[in-house]
């Protein structure tokens, strides 16, 4: 695979020309229980807010939908990116829906942006558990918001096991731009050309992990990361790629350098998986191996910068309050008693709390694949007072 550099991206799109559409309103969206009528329904109601707008000539990227709470991409969201883009073409046949890539962003003047989320039991109007599916169309210079559009889709039609990149990632990627991202499909107004030209090398590189070729994912992830250096999702994806090659020193230096971009940050989402009702880890490939060396990381970074840890565990909303208090607080102590193992000299340094269900980011209390992220234990690097 040849890597084309992300300058030469944004160089790109610095030349296309900026329309000045006016949105049409928003359409009130509809519930269904089939994936096909839902995408469908999301693709009527765009092209209907578009109508008298000129569209562009060069092929429209369509992006990824992504999980709102946790930035994870799972199988349905990954399948239903595709099903857009060829629902969207057929609503309107002469122009073009394309999966984005750094081919098809190079000219692009509109962007399809993709999300879904759990809707609570007060968000939804009908029985049962739902999907939100939302989709915008922007402009790539201006940001600016031409159309956007909602469709609900029964959890059932909805596979949300998150696909292979996502599965392996050792940190949550709902960072700073994961949440600027979010913004924009609200209807933000905020130029886009140069964060579309990183995003769409990130995919690529996303691709090549997920198909096996880790070699040339190590590549677009390093080329991210030389001119986003502080990309959680790049930093993430060189490690995995490094660990997938049996690279484990250059992965355990990986490790290191995406705890060192991040601690400063705010708290650390590490995926650190335990057993159903259990304080012991999953014993799921060479997972435990990679758990030892990521408190190892924690503990040598916490070591060298004379800093304190607050270890908190999480428990998805599910089970009664006091139990999931007393689990989650088990669990963030099983880590702590690791790190320590391994780095005797952070003896007295580190806290650890359980929050039970009191911070879920979904909370549907599903206990799948969909809640992942309330199953969580947070790193929180501070000074030592």
């Amino acid at each position: 695979m040849r890597w084309i550099p992300l300058v030469a991206l944004v160089g790109s799109l610095l030349a296309c020309q900026q329309p000045q559409p006016q949105p049409r309103p928003e359409i009130k969206p509809a519930y269904f229980n089939d994936s096909g009528a839902a995408l469908g329904n999301l693709a009527k109601m765009v092209h209907r807010q578009l109508e008298g707008i000129k569209y562009p000539l060069a092929a429209i990227p369509v992006d990824d939908f992504f999980n709102e709470s946790s930035a994870e991409v799972s199988t349905s969201g990954k399948a239903f990116q595709k099903q857009l883009a060829e629902l969207l073409g057929r609503e309107r046949n002469t122009l073009s829906f394309v999966s984005l890539d750094r081919k098809n962003i190079e000219g692009a003047q509109w962007i399809v942006l993709a999300s879904y989320a759990n809707m609570d039991d007060k968000e939804a109007e009908q029985p049962g558990k739902w999907i939100r599916l939302k989709v915008s169309v922007a402009d790539v210079l201006s940001g600016q918001r031409l159309a956007a559009a909602e469709s609900y889709l029964q959890a059932a039609a909805f596979q949300a096991e998150p696909t292979r990149f996502f599965k392996d990632a050792p940190l949550y990627l709902n960072d700073q731009r994961h949440r600027e991202r979010v913004e924009v499909i609200n209807g933000k107004t905020e130029p886009l050309k140069q964060k579309l030209a990183v995003q769409a090398v990130f995919a690529e590189a996303v691709g090549a992990y997920e198909t096996g070729s880790y070699a040339d994912a190590e590549a677009g992830f390093a080329e991210v990361i030389k001119t986003t250096p502080d990309h959680r999702g790049a930093l993430t994806g060189m490690y995995q790629s490094l660990w997938q090659q049996g690279k484990k020193p250059g992965a355990e230096t990986a490790f290191t350098n995406l705890l060192a971009q991040t601690a400063d940050k705010g708290s650390l989402p590490i995926k650190i998986l335990f057993r159903v009702n259990a304080t012991d880890y999953v014993d799921i490939g060479d997972l435990p191996q990679q758990y030892r060396l990521w408190t190892k990381s924690v503990g040598q970074l916490l070591a060298s910068k004379s800093r304190c840890l607050d270890v908190t565990g999480h428990a998805s909303r599910s089970g009664a309050a006091e139990y999931n208090n007393r689990l989650s607080l088990q669990r963030a102590n099983r880590i702590v008693s690791q790190i320590q193992q391994q780095t005797p000299a952070l003896n007295g340094k580190i806290k650890a709390f359980g929050k039970g269900f009191q911070e879920t980011i979904v909370g549907n209390g599903a206990n799948d694949a969909s809640d992942a992220i309330d199953r969580r234990v947070e790193f929180a690097i501070k000074s030592c007072s």
